[in-house]
């Protein structure tokens, strides 16, 4: 996986999802984690705000160095915006 390093953040080129049995659930590729709950993840992968939606999802493991996480319970969609838009937060509550 192709990496930059900015300032204080990490971004990568290229992502990688991986869902087994919609209870598993791997991303490669994650430079920032806006906000986990058990029914929403709100992500930024490679670029790309992300907001993943469920049931009884926990992180079961986040390397923030190399854009790893890791989640299981059920996962019920993954949602992708639109490539390096604004503060993705406020277009989410408006």
């Amino acid at each position: 996986m192709d990496t930059k390093k900015t300032e204080n953040e990490k971004t990568f080129d290229t992502s990688e999802v991986i869902l087994k049995n919609r209870q598993n659930l791997q991303v490669k590729g994650v430079e920032k984690v806006y906000e986990t709950s058990p029914t929403k993840l709100l992500l930024k992968i490679a670029g790309s705000d992300c907001v993943i939606s469920g049931e009884n999802m926990g992180v079961e493991r986040l390397d923030v160095e190399d854009g790893v996480l890791v989640v299981n319970g059920t996962i019920s969609s993954i949602r992708y915006g639109e490539k390096n838009q604004g503060n993705f937060l406020k277009r989410i509550f408006k």
